[in-house]
C-alpha cells in the first residue's frame, strides 16, 4: 500500500538506488487525491441525497392530500417535487462518475504497484548479479571471454537505466541463464577457497607442530648434556 505521500518501502528504495524517479511517485499521488475527493463528494451528495428524498415523500403526502381546487399550491407542490428529482437524479450521476473515478485510480495504482513489485525484484537480482561477479577469485575460476562481455553488456545497460513512467523506461532484467551460471561460478569460486585455505591452515599447522617438536628434542639435549 502507498502512504499519502505516494510511497511505498520498495520505491523508496528504489529512488534512493537512483533506480527510479518520482514520476512514478506523482501519479500514485494524483491518484490518491482523484480518490480522496471523490470519496468526499459521494459522501457529501448521498448526504444531500437523503434529505433530498425525505423532503420528497412530505411534498408527495402534501401533494395528496392537496385539492385540485386550490390549483396554485398544487402546482407549486408538484412543480417542487419535479425540482427535487431533478437534483437527486444529477447528485446520483456524480455519484456514479466519482465512483468510477475511484475505480480507475485504484486500478491504476494497482497495476503501478504491482510493477513496482517486480521492478525491486529486479533491482535485487541486478544488485545480487553485480555483487557475485565482484566476489568470485578470477585466478581460481575461469570464466569464458563471451561471458565477461555478455556481463560488462548488461551492467552496462543496467547502470544507465530508470525505472520511470516519464520517460517510459524499466530497469533490464538479467538473463537467467547468465545470473545461475554467475552464482555457481561464486559457489565453486568460495568452495575452492575454502579448500586451498584449509590446506593452507594443515600445512602452517605442521609446520608449527614440527618447530616446536624440534625445539623440544633441542632442549632435552641441553639438559642431558
Amino acid at each position: 500500500m502507498f502512504s499519502k505521500s505516494g510511497y511505498n518501502d520498495n520505491l523508496k528504495e528504489l529512488i534512493k538506488a537512483k533506480k527510479a524517479d518520482k514520476s512514478i511517485v506523482k501519479i500514485i499521488k494524483d491518484n490518491l487525491e482523484i480518490q480522496s475527493n471523490a470519496k468526499s463528494i459521494i459522501k457529501k451528495n448521498e448526504k444531500e441525497i437523503k434529505e433530498l428524498a425525505k423532503n420528497n415523500e412530505k411534498n408527495e403526502t402534501i401533494k395528496t392530500q392537496t385539492s385540485l381546487k386550490n390549483l396554485k399550491e398544487y402546482i407549486s407542490i408538484r412543480k417542487e417535487i419535479k425540482d427535487i428529482k431533478k437534483q437527486i437524479k444529477k447528485m446520483s450521476g456524480e455519484v456514479k462518475t466519482n465512483n468510477k473515478k475511484i475505480e480507475s485510480a485504484e486500478i491504476q495504482n494497482s497495476e503501478l504497484e504491482k510493477e513496482i513489485e517486480n521492478q525491486y525484484k529486479i533491482y535485487q537480482e541486478n544488485e545480487v548479479y553485480a555483487k557475485a561477479f565482484e566476489k568470485i577469485d578470477k585466478n581460481i575460476v575461469k570464466l569464458p571471454e563471451e561471458f565477461y562481455a555478455s556481463y560488462t553488456k548488461h551492467m552496462e545497460l543496467y547502470n544507465n537505466s530508470i525505472y520511470s513512467v516519464e520517460k517510459n523506461s524499466t530497469l533490464p532484467e538479467p538473463n537467467a541463464e547468465d545470473f545461475l551460471g554467475i552464482l555457481n561460478a561464486l559457489k565453486e569460486s568460495e568452495e575452492k577457497q575454502k579448500r586451498k585455505s584449509s590446506t593452507s591452515k594443515k600445512t602452517t599447522t605442521k609446520a608449527q607442530t614440527k618447530k616446536t617438536t624440534t625445539k623440544k628434542v633441542a632442549k632435552k639435549n641441553e639438559e642431558n648434556k
